[in-house]
């Protein structure tokens, strides 16, 4: 019994000196490298991107790039212009590898961002189904001062699809839907989809700082807490479960442990992964079990919230009549025997001028009548003349009106 324990406290130390992720965080340059899909196919190449989503401007760097050599080889990097090979080594399929890139004699800083460089794998034959994440690490990056540029890696994946091999430990990160502009908890569990029989485990946990902060991490008895360290959400984190002196295999499915996140204020709408990295898991015989991992994410969904405002003004109506017509003036003039009689009649209104003349004639001395009506409009004028063999009389009638 007391071998046993030696045995299993020897691999406990053994996993937690496995090295952890590169934290995110807000730097002049982010270098971010894809996830992506590939069939498993021993020989098959597969190819990730890595870009440059930030860059304020740099000379020269490097990086440590790591990754699971029993199921990946890593044949090539393929460099472009702002990202040239600077004397990187020969690979070697060791399952870490240090790139250099840029120019050291660069007078000038690259400042462009996209497609940085790109890394060719290819699947080996012991390649099992599950994603495999190719780890960004140690970068020393700097301008053509020799002055540092801070820099945050953000690790890829690649993910093989295909059959599961039936014996090994499956541990998958679920997806969880939100709403932008929601604060409460995000909750990711994570689960055994098949289990042979375990004692003791650990994952890395990779996600964005910038996006999300780990607030805690739930227990299960299927898998409680087995020594984890207090959490800086950092973008990073160990989890360890299960129980180093277990006396016998746990072999229940079902969720393990539950990571607690809270989104950053103002998170925009997008896709935001929760990886498994360097997992490893014993069973209470301090043998190493075989494990896939499947990620996670946050799925932010737009806020479809439709408001409908009507804002009506007042409805004004109005009538305004006005009338342009010049006065109308009608004068009548009449001519009789007896001394002229003139009267004349005026009157405003609304309508433009309208113009009457009656003429009769007869025996009699003229009579002649004027009728002037003067208004806003041209006057009209109505003039009756007529001839008799008396005297002219003239009558001459004024009215003045408002209208």
């Amino acid at each position: 019994m007391k071998k046993q324990l030696f045995t299993l406290l020897t691999a406990a130390a053994m996993l937690l000196n496995l090295t952890p992720l590169n934290a995110f965080a807000v730097a002049e340059m982010v270098l971010s490298a894809d996830t992506v899909s590939a069939e498993l196919k021993a020989g098959k190449t597969v190819e990730l991107p890595v870009s440059d989503d930030v860059n304020t401007g740099y000379a020269a760097g490097s990086l440590d790039l790591s990754w699971d050599s029993t199921a990946l080889k890593l044949k090539a990097v393929k460099f472009t212009d702002r990202a040239k090979d600077n004397d990187s080594a020969a690979i070697k399929n060791t399952g870490s590898y240090r790139i250099m890139f840029g120019d050291y004699y660069a007078k000038e800083n690259f400042t462009e961002t996209g497609e940085f460089f790109t890394l060719e794998f290819e699947i080996t034959p012991a390649a099992k189904a599950g994603d495999y994440v190719i780890q960004l690490d140690n970068a020393s990056i700097f301008d053509k001062d020799i002055k540092p540029v801070s820099v945050s890696l953000r690790s890829g994946m690649i993910s093989l699809t295909g059959d599961a091999p039936k014996a090994a430990f499956a541990l998958t990160a679920a997806n969880t839907e939100m709403t932008a502009g929601e604060t409460g908890e995000i909750r990711i569990p994570v689960t055994a989809e098949s289990n042979p029989g375990y004692a003791a485990g650990l994952t890395d946990v990779l996600w964005d700082a910038d996006a999300l902060t780990l607030k805690k991490v739930e227990f299960t008895d299927l898998a409680p807490d087995n020594g984890s360290a207090a959490i800086v959400s950092d973008g990073n984190y160990r989890v360890m479960f299960g129980s180093y002196t277990a006396a016998k295999n746990d072999t229940g499915k079902g969720t393990l442990f539950t990571l607690v996140f809270t989104p950053k204020a103002d998170l925009p709408a997008g896709t935001y992964a929760v990886m498994l990295a360097n997992p490893h898991v014993l069973n209470y015989k301090a043998e190493t079990i075989p494990v896939t991992v499947r990620a996670g994410s946050v799925i932010v969904k737009e806020d479809t919230t439709t408001t409908s405002t009507s804002t009506t003004k007042p409805t004004t109506t109005t009538t305004t009549s006005t009338s342009s017509m010049k006065p109308t003036t009608t004068t009548t003039t009449s001519t009789s025997a007896t001394k002229p009689t003139t009267t004349t009649t005026t009157s405003t209104s609304a309508t433009k001028p309208t113009t009457t003349t009656t003429t009769s004639t007869s025996s009699m001395k003229p009579t002649t009548t004027t009728t002037t009506s003067t208004s806003a409009t041209k006057p009209t004028i109505t003039t009756t003349i007529s001839t008799s063999a008396s005297k002219p009389t003239t009558t001459t009638t004024t009215s003045t009106s408002a209208s």
